[in-house]
């Protein structure tokens, strides 16, 4: 056992007339794809994560609502997101966005129980909603700051090491 025999959890969703696919928690280098894609779209949908209850509340059935009604809005207000989500979190091979694009073409039903499986997966994984939104957040400022820094000339990139 150990890092590399790990894989991820993953879940099965099913598709309507019985077929299926599953999804796994999102990592940091799908995040980190996502923001670079969605950028301030993610972030308000990241903001509307912090709104959902402590990890205490997790099991309290008003949270679990409240993540449906979302989940749910996300899915209106955010339908390039969610398709993109549930794309890389299924690790279906192809090009993202013709997957996107097939899971926009899937009942709402399906694509909010996959959202909501990748959720808890991620969440999970990552030791609470708090926690995660709290590392998040962090990463984003940092970020921004080394963003900043770079597009100002401040020279505070020049020592970091290629990639």
């Amino acid at each position: 056992m150990g890092l590399m025999s790990w894989t991820a959890p993953r879940e099965t969703i099913a598709l309507p007339g019985g077929d299926s696919f599953t999804v796994r928690g999102l990592c940091l280098n799908d995040i980190t794809a996502l923001w670079s894609v969605f950028g301030e779209e993610l972030f308000e949908v990241f903001q509307g994560l912090e709104g959902l209850g402590t990890d205490e509340d997790s099991r309290n059935i008003i949270v679990e609502a409240s993540l449906m009604a979302w989940l749910g809005k996300m899915a209106v207000d955010f339908p390039e997101i969610v398709g993109n989500v549930i794309a890389v979190a299924s690790d279906e091979k192809g090009e993202l966005s013709e997957i996107a694009a097939q899971v926009g073409t899937t009942p709402v039903t399906v694509q909010i129980d996959a959202l909501m499986t990748i959720y808890r997966l991620t969440v999970t994984e990552a030791g609470g909603s708090k926690k995660l939104v709290d590392h998040l957040s962090a990463l984003a400022a940092v970020v921004t700051g080394l963003l900043s820094a770079k597009s100002t000339g401040t020279g505070e990139l020049e020592n970091l090491p290629a990639s």
